[in-house]
């Protein structure tokens, strides 16, 4: 008998099975992004929902659209901690011919903060894949992201001003996806004299999210952090509302929130 020798198996392999190897790499590239890329901040306290698989989809995305992996989650907070800027590279940067609608919504995705990130998958889908109802060509989802956010003349940025204690008088802005660092530590933005009592060397975060909330962390300070006379919990983030007053360390240093 004759033997029958099969040539080219894999491209055979390929045209008969794509669709299955297809969706196999996907799911292997997501469960892998999820056991590296899940975010400390994610697994405190259980704070997990959809936000964070629409980050970890979005991760996903970002390295089949560009062929990087997005900057692990901790670099991006220790640098924006440090330089207040978000060291992850832009998509569209990246990979030039993805659609803008679609790269901004992958970096939304990625955004660190839960309240910046869209809420659900679903959110996210109508974003990646928006109907062309619009007549603009780009889409309904589009023209929602535009309107998103104010022009920038039109936000006002929230500040601290620090009612009593070492830095009574002064007022620092809180601008928006920058954070306000607060410690005797060189590095923060707000340093406190070596002698300020209580305050620890990096004591508490202030952020705003794109859509003006602010927030207030405490970085497991010794003496904690007030908000309206009841100490927060640490490595929390709890939402600030104008007028609301805080303390830290001994008590002397008081800052109200204004807008």
């Amino acid at each position: 008998l004759g033997q029958i020798t099969l040539k080219d198996f894999f491209r055979a392999l390929w045209k008969e099975f794509r669709v299955a190897i297809i969706v196999g790499a996907v799911l292997f590239a997501f469960t892998f992004l999820r056991v590296l890329y899940v975010n400390p901040l994610f697994m405190e306290n259980g704070n997990q929902g959809p936000w964070t698989d629409v980050y970890l989809l979005c991760a996903t995305v970002y390295y089949l659209l560009c062929g990087k992996l997005p900057k692990h989650v901790s670099t991006r907070l220790s640098t924006m901690f440090l330089n207040h800027s978000d060291p992850l590279e832009s998509l569209a940067a990246l990979a030039p011919s993805v659609p803008a609608h679609v790269a901004h919504a992958v970096e939304k995705g990625l955004a660190i903060q839960i309240p910046d990130r869209y809420q659900s998958v679903a959110e996210l889908a109508s974003e990646l894949f928006p109907s062309d109802s619009s007549g603009d060509g780009q889409g309904a989802g589009y023209g929602r992201i535009k309107q998103e956010l104010p022009p920038p003349s039109r936000r006002k940025s929230p500040q601290l001003y620090f009612r009593t204690g070492r830095l009574a008088g002064k007022r620092y802005p809180i601008q928006q996806n920058m954070y306000v660092s607060l410690g005797r530590e060189r590095g923060n933005t707000v340093q406190f004299p070596e002698d300020a009592l209580g305050v620890s060397r990096f004591h508490c975060l202030f952020y705003q999210s794109q859509t003006g909330e602010v927030y207030v962390w405490d970085q497991n300070s010794t003496y904690g952090t007030m908000l309206d006379g009841k100490r927060i919990q640490p490595q929390q983030w709890f939402t600030v509302s104008p007028g609301q007053t805080l303390r830290i360390g001994n008590g002397n240093e008081e800052i109200q929130y204004i807008t």
